[in-house]
This record gives C-alpha cells, structure tokens and sequence, in this order.
C-alpha cells in the first residue's frame, strides 16, 4: 500500500524538463539520475523505459505526451492504484492466504509484464 500511495505522489511532485530528464517540481534543476540500467549499461531500451515519464505526464493530465512516452504507463499506474484498495481488502478478508488467490495475483503481474515484452518487441519490429 505504501508504495502504490508513494508511486502517485512522486508522479506528482516530479517533472520531465528538457532532453526527457525527470526532476523535482519545485527544484527542476535538481534532475534525478538516468533510472534504467539497460539503458546505461547495454544502451539498449527496456520494456520499462520510458515509464516513469509516461507516469508523470499522465497524473499532469498530459495524456498524450504520456502515451507517446510509454503505451502502457496508463495500464501500468492503474495497475498501481488498484493495489491501494485491493491490499485493503485483502488485509481485512486474509485472502492471501487461499493459494488460489496467490496464483491469481501471479497470473495478473505475469500478464502485465508479457503486455509490456510485447510492447517492447512492437516498437522494436514496427
């Protein structure tokens, strides 16, 4: 719960400045450092590039630009938000606990992160 709450408040005290850096709202010069490491090691992109700009824009209410960023930021901090309700929910109800529901949640990240694979392959091919 406290990192999907943590997730949207940075979405909101950071911004993008120029050449796609991202900085505090406050303090732009104060850019925080390049966050991929198969960007900075490989200098290949990752499914994930692009993300934490994609959600920033989108909690400005610039949709677009997040689009352009990243396709799927928008999938991604729904998939975020979500948890704030649905760890409440299972906090109170010990769903966890019910193998099903642990396969569940598996099944759910495992599907998210095939979306982002084929994201990824798409820019790649097209």
């Amino acid at each position: 719960i406290c990192i999907a709450i943590a997730v949207v408040v940075a979405g909101f005290c950071l911004t993008v400045v120029e050449g796609n850096r991202v900085s505090l709202s406050a303090h732009p010069a104060l850019q925080l450092p390049a966050m991929c490491g198969s960007q900075a090691w490989l200098g290949i992109d990752c499914p994930l590039c692009g993300m934490t700009r994609s959600v920033i824009y989108f909690v400005h209410g610039q949709w677009l630009k997040s689009w352009e960023t990243h396709r799927l930021g928008w999938l991604v901090l729904l998939a975020i938000v979500s948890q704030i309700p649905y760890r409440l929910l299972v906090s109170r109800q010990k769903r966890l606990a019910n193998p099903r529901w642990r396969r569940s949640e598996a099944q759910f990240w495992a599907s998210l992160g095939v979306l982002l694979i084929v994201n990824r392959l798409w820019d790649i091919l097209v």
